[in-house]
């Protein structure tokens, strides 16, 4: 018997918010309230991204440490610190590329803060389902003001995954996690499949329980699928008997639970229940299930069933009692040790794209955290705000000029001069909203009152291409007439490693 009703978008826009949203609501601090230089940070951005196309309202959400000591749970990377999220509304009919762009213009006006908050940009969409997205956000302290951005695909992934029968609601982070709400355990199998298929790995599939609350279907399958058969199972389970969540879990010596270094290949199926004679049901439902398996899939080989409240255990912390065995298969499982190794999935295809050229392109520069054995640095990200995707390759070049617009001379070399600096030039794709990196060295110079210092910066994304509009520079240098800059190449921004 269907216990389920269907959720509303509203009600799930709550909850996915609640699942993947790094800033809660602001909470009372040490000061008591959020610090004035971090709110007018926020008042400036609202301002500027109600400016930029496809942008119809912004929310801001800020998050305070707990207690002065410990961060919130959901601030962005847990640094103990004030933080800020941007949420943007989309115009209804936005295009994702226009989307997109809107978000990076907004992470590229955000990053120029120099106040040592976190902070973070997100999406979401207008007035049909509960759709949302992550796309920048920044990362630690030390680091302040760096990027961390979601793959091109995050916004365009979460209004696929939201197009699937059965979903009512979804969520994607910076690093692909997604929490879906679900309208009923009948769609679990295809939504799960859906998921696995669009490479996601390690769902959270929220579905309302009849109440105000919901329950979860956690998936940590990793590359691998959780299997027809045990969908299945998952379906009769949840739509027959009450139960109050479900996972499927990695168990064993290896993968990232035990700190082995390799995938888990053997899987825990976990159906928690309220009391023992509901775990006795969902126990004999579970052993008169003959499951199928096929290569591919998780090897689920054992259940367990927690019940009732945690009781004091030897162990240390409290333990609910549980049922457990061996899950029953009609086609062999393979043994432990014979396991395929979980698929890869396979990256996109190259494409040719065109050169990106000065009018599609803007750029920012953050200070290197701290100058090191005699050198100053900045890493210079360059942002995609067309529509289309382009490429960049090799290094580029720069044009700085003083206050008065005069040109300040400089000698551009290529690779650091420093060990370890240096990258091989390969071609980067830069999709809408996407950006590029480039960090950029030059010797610590010695200034004084007259000496002539950058004000402004143009770019050159690829040599014979055009400079960039010159704009304010806003960070610290002391590079003065005839210094040496020294460039990396460009390098795709989430596989680059941080100067």
């Amino acid at each position: 018997m269907a216990r389920w009703r269907t959720c509303t978008a509203a009600c799930l826009a709550l909850l996915l918010a609640v699942v993947l949203s790094a800033c809660t609501a602001a909470q009372p601090g040490a000061e008591g309230k959020v610090p004035p230089t971090l709110s007018e940070a926020g008042r400036s951005a609202s301002a500027f991204a109600l400016t930029v196309d496809g942008v119809a309202a912004i929310d801001v959400l800020y998050a305070a440490p707990a207690g002065g000591q410990r961060p919130v749970d959901a601030m962005p990377y847990g640094t103990p610190r004030w933080a800020a999220t941007l949420r943007l509304t989309v115009k209804p009919g936005t295009d994702t590329a226009t989307a997109m762009v809107a978000a990076r213009r907004v992470a590229n006006h955000v990053s120029q803060w120099e106040t040592g908050f976190g902070w973070a940009v997100e999406l979401q969409e207008c007035c049909t389902k509960a759709v949302s997205a992550r796309v920048y956000e920044s990362r630690p302290s030390e680091e302040a003001g760096i990027l961390r951005a979601g793959t091109v695909r995050t916004f365009a992934d979460a209004r696929l995954l939201a197009a699937v029968d059965g979903v009512a609601g979804v969520s994607v982070g910076t690093a692909g996690q997604v929490a879906a709400g679900v309208d009923g355990y009948a769609h679990v199998p295809s939504v799960a499949t859906a998921l696995h298929e669009g490479g996601f790995a390690n769902p959270v599939l929220k579905l309302p329980d009849g109440s105000a609350k919901f329950q979860t279907v956690e998936l940590k399958t990793g590359s691998y699928s959780a299997g027809a058969g045990v969908l299945g199972l998952m379906e009769r389970l949840g739509t027959n008997l009450p139960l109050e969540s479900m996972a499927v879990l990695p168990v064993g010596n290896s993968g990232p639970e035990s700190g082995g270094g390799r995938a888990p290949s053997n899987f825990l199926l976990e159906v928690s229940a309220g009391t023992m004679e509901e775990a006795q049901d969902l126990e004999r439902a579970i052993l008169a299930a003959d499951l199928e398996y096929a290569a591919g899939d998780a090897a689920v080989r054992h259940y367990r069933i927690p019940y009732g409240e945690p009781v004091d255990s030897e162990y240390g912390e409290p333990r609910r009692d549980s049922l457990s065995g061996e899950l029953r298969y009609a086609t062999p499982l393979p043994a432990t040790d014979d396991v395929p190794p979980a698929p890869e999935r396979k990256p996109a295809a190259a494409v040719d794209d065109p050169l990106c050229g000065p009018g599609q392109l803007e750029w920012t520069a953050q200070q290197m955290p701290a100058p090191s054995m005699g050198f100053m640095g900045m890493s210079l990200f360059l942002s995609n705000v067309g529509t289309h995707p382009c490429s960049v390759n090799g290094y580029p070049a720069l044009a700085f000029a003083d206050a008065d617009g005069d040109a300040i001379p400089v000698d551009l070399a290529h690779g650091f001069l420093e060990a370890g600096g240096n990258v091989v030039p390969s071609p980067v794709v830069i999709g809408p909203g996407g950006q590029a990196l480039a960090p950029v060295q030059w010797r610590t110079n010695q200034v004084d009152g007259y000496s002539r210092l950058p004000s402004s910066m143009a770019v050159e994304a690829v040599s014979g291409t055009g400079f960039t509009a010159a704009s304010e520079l806003f960070i610290t240098t002391n590079i003065i007439d005839g210094s040496e800059v020294r460039l990396s190449p460009w390098q795709p921004v989430e596989e680059s490693p941080l100067p």
